[in-house]
């Protein structure tokens, strides 16, 4: 019989979403595994999932404890964990096995998609789990992009059971006082740490280091004074398989110079070494010379060629100063005819100034004035504010129209869009063309930006007033209002270190940048503010990151990345303003965002670091794209535009290329769970857009 919170194991039979049903196989009754009946699991013999089998696969082996079901199902699967393929190497310690398997892989008989699995050693000892890489011929070898160090073990581990014709699986379910942890790198660097062990546990007593040649006594006097005060059991076996691996060392050693004696000893060998030594001698000194001659010969021509070049120099010189000498008898030749004409010049100066003068004897020419500085943005007429309806009637026979509605939902739930790819600029402009009435500028980023006051065109390191931009985001501010907005575009904001120049000013809730003292009077002001009608977008540069874009701007901005734009013609759009009001909770929608805000918890921050308020962006950015639809929008749209603009761009800056392969296939099958190759899109999005931002 089975009974709650029983541990069994079996294999998935299939997934829907969350959703999962299991057959047992075996059951643990505290002592070894049973088989298990169908009959104890009404009706079909299986267990049901209603959630927590996100990531695992049909076929996969699985260990899960039972609770009380439903009507439909008699039980329910709770605590479930992956079970990984033992392999059986029982007659090698593990200090043995990992000697071996850093030099060569081993074979093993697994299905294809192993990527984990379990060794058992000699002692009782099973390792893992360990990531390994498959190779040709069966042979699997060490994933080398994991603790070594510290790698998991388990001592009188539960007795592993057959699951398959692949092999056995073993239970990850072991308590607290068998699971401890092993060093398992390679000799090389076991013998090197235990070394530092050794002279930090001797230094510490008191006892004098030792030799080289004592280092197998050394061992053995740090593990008997450490005794239980090492309290690290990785040291202690650490130290244990150094001693084992200084035993074999030194052996080898012995074995091999009494070897080289008994050979060298031979009359022939001796002989023969004799004969090649000899060889070897000449063959040095004939290559030496040649060497020396070669050098010589080199340097020679070097020195001919330096002399020649001295005399070209020398003779450019002379000529150089005669030309001088001609030059400054000229000079004094022209000031003598000047002194002399002096007289004559002056009386001509006195006699043109009233002709210069008006009748109060003031200039008449104009003073050159300063030219005003021009509009930042382009002369726009504004009637009654559009419905926001017609954003989508504007755009429906625009290409790529799904660029757009994503910029515009950004800017509603006050996110920054950061656009990437060859199309970003071609669809900002067709997105001001439509909804802002071609009130377009844009500043270029520099990479010493450092503070948020660099966008003001002042530096931030000196105080002066000396970007090539100048004021044009103070001018963009004063030219915006309700009326009449407009967008000012960081082109290139991956040059300067965004956590320092950009983050910042984002972060602020009044939209405020502080002005240094040094640089108020070039301003004009204390300080500045952002108008609510002056939106902000970013371009990308591939190529161009000065610093990996920080954390802190994943909670405050979305990318878009626009591989292409379809030629349009501009000109062929008619202007139109779009209002921007807030997003708000439709009754319609606010069931789907507490799905999806729990969909985000589970998928983001269970095993990938997505902080809340990548979470919080993600729900507003939600929110803004369904009130911004005209006839409403399905959840895959919602789910796919989440994935592809905030959580992958989050986290292909921050995991690895195995742990961001797995993250874009996990939430790949939670975006559009029907669409097969949507994953492998989603990987080369996630490498372009690492490439680009980190």
């Amino acid at each position: 019989m089975v009974d709650k919170n029983t541990l069994l194991i079996g294999k998935v039979s299939g997934t829907s979403k969350n959703n999962g049903w299991s057959t047992p196989k075996y059951a643990w009754d505290g002592k070894t595994w049973t088989p298990v009946a169908k009959s104890d699991f009404a009706p079909d013999g299986s267990v049901f999932w209603r959630s927590g089998l996100a990531g695992f696969a049909q076929n996969n082996v699985i260990a899960f404890r039972v609770t009380p079901g439903t009507q439909d199902h008699a039980w329910a699967g709770a605590d479930t964990v992956p079970c990984h393929p033992l392999i059986e190497r029982r007659q090698l310690t593990y200090g043995e096995l990992m000697r071996g398997w850093h030099t060569r892989p081993i074979k093993a008989t697994l299905p294809e998609d192993t990527r984990h699995v379990f060794v058992a050693c000699a002692d009782g000892i099973t390792l893992g789990p360990i990531r390994v890489v498959r190779h040709e011929n069966g042979r699997f070898a060490l994933d080398t992009d994991q603790r070594l160090e510290r790698l998991g073990a388990i001592r009188d581990a539960i007795p592993s059971i057959a699951i398959d014709q692949h092999g056995q699986w073993l239970v990850g379910d072991a308590t607290p006082d068998q699971y401890f942890f092993l060093d398992c790198r390679n000799n090389n660097d076991v013998f090197k740490t235990a070394l530092r062990d050794v002279r930090k546990i001797l230094g510490e007593s008191n006892t004098a280091i030792p030799t080289a040649i004592e280092t197998n006594t050394a061992i053995e006097s740090a593990l008997r004074l450490a005794g239980e005060a090492i309290g690290d059991d990785v040291r202690a076996e650490r130290l244990n398989r150094a001693r084992e691996i200084a035993v074999k060392w030194k052996s080898s050693a012995v074995s091999a110079e009494e070897l080289s004696d008994e050979i060298c000893s031979l009359p022939q060998v001796a002989n023969e070494i004799m004969k090649r030594t000899e060889e070897a001698r000449i063959d040095a000194r004939a290559q030496t010379a040649a060497e020396i001659r070669a050098a010589l010969a080199d340097e020679s021509t070097k020195l001919e060629k330096l002399r020649g070049e001295t005399a070209e120099l020398e003779s450019k010189r002379d000529t150089m100063l005669r030309d001088l000498d001609d030059v400054d008898r000229i000079v004094h030749s022209k000031l003598d005819d000047l002194s002399s004409h002096a007289a004559s010049t002056l009386a001509d100066a006195v006699l043109l100034k009233p002709l210069l003068s008006g009748p109060d004897g003031q200039a008449t020419h104009n003073p050159r004035r300063k030219s005003a500085p021009s509009a930042p943005f382009p002369k726009s007429e504004r009637g009654d504010p559009v419905r926001t309806e017609v954003f989508h009637s504007v755009t429906r026979s625009v290409p790529s129209r799904t660029s757009l509605h994503r910029i515009h939902a950004a800017l509603r739930a006050g996110l920054l869009p950061i656009l990437t790819g060859s199309g970003a600029r071609e669809a900002l402009a067709m997105y001001s063309r439509v909804a802002l009435g071609d009130r377009m500028t844009s500043v270029s980023v520099a990479h010493d930006f450092l503070q948020p006051v660099d966008l003001l065109g002042v530096r931030a390191d000196t105080g002066d007033a000396a970007r090539p931009h100048g004021d044009l985001l103070l001018r963009a501010n004063d030219a915006v209002s309700a009326e009449l907005p407009g967008m000012l575009v960081l082109d290139g904001f991956n040059r300067g270190a965004t956590e320092s120049y950009l983050a910042p000013w984002l972060a602020d809730p009044n939209r405020e940048i502080p002005i240094p003292e040094m640089a108020r009077d070039a301003l004009h002001r204390n300080t500045f503010v952002r108008d609510p009608s002056l939106h902000l977008a970013a371009i990308a540069v591939a190529g161009s990151t000065t610093a990996p874009v920080g954390r802190e701007l994943w909670s405050r901005s979305v990318v878009i990345d626009v591989r292409s734009w379809y030629a349009v013609d501009l000109a062929s759009v008619r202007p139109s303003f779009i209002a921007h009001p807030k997003s708000s909770d439709a009754p319609s929608s606010k069931r789907f965002l507490d799905e999806l805000l729990n969909d985000l918890k589970k998928h983001g921050t269970t095993w990938w670091p997505l902080d809340s308020g990548v979470i919080t962006a993600s729900v507003s950015f939600c929110r803004a794209l369904i009130n911004d639809e005209a006839n409403g929008v399905e959840g895959v749209e919602l789910r796919r535009a989440v994935t592809e603009s905030i959580a992958v761009p989050c986290l292909a800056g921050q995991l690895t290329d195995d742990d961001l392969t797995t993250a874009t296939s996990i939430f790949a099958k939670w975006a559009m769970p029907k669409d097969d190759d949507y994953a492998k899109r989603l990987q080369n999005r996630a490498r372009r857009l690492r490439a680009t931002l980190s």
